[in-house]
């Protein structure tokens, strides 16, 4: 079923904030998606979307679009690290980003860009853990999800 009044009936979780629609859809299937797969669609879309390229909310997305064609030294490592957890946390309402690891740039000049996402689910603290995110800036992205191995989330303040 899909996520209806903030919801998830398929595994009973309550994500973030009520979202508007009654039905997660795929952009690229057209299909229903359900819980980590739409927020992995979610960050994909903030991650390849070029800060100032959507009309209307000129702020949305991140700056690794624009680390691209930068040489690899550790100043730019260090500069995808900050793109990369700054626009997520500040755009994907639902999760909170606390580690980014394995981010592999061996193919960045082709547009490619691998990492491993660690963080947790903002409303209940579940613990998130997106294994291989590989995302081609001129291609379709492919993602791998381990729920065996996501890191508890810390306790409420």
């Amino acid at each position: 079923m899909p996520l209806i009044n903030g919801v998830l009936t398929q595994s009973g979780d309550l994500i973030g904030e009520p979202i508007r629609s009654p039905v997660l859809m795929s952009r690229r299937t057209g299909g229903v998606l359900y819980d980590t797969d739409h927020i992995v669609q979610g960050i994909e879309d903030i991650l390849t979307t070029r800060v100032g390229s959507r009309v209307g909310l000129r702020e949305y997305g991140s700056g690794v679009f624009d680390l691209i064609d930068h040489p690899i030294n550790k100043f730019t490592v260090a500069r995808f690290y900050a793109a990369i957890i700054t626009a997520i946390n500040r755009w994907e309402r639902r999760v909170r980003i606390t580690k980014v690891s394995g981010l592999d740039l061996t193919e960045v000049a082709e547009g490619h860009v691998n990492m491993q996402l660690d963080g947790y689910y903002r409303a209940s603290r579940r613990p998130l853990h997106i294994e291989r995110l590989s995302l081609n800036f001129y291609r379709e992205n492919t993602y791998a999800l381990d729920f065996t191995t996501a890191v508890p989330a810390p306790p409420f303040p």
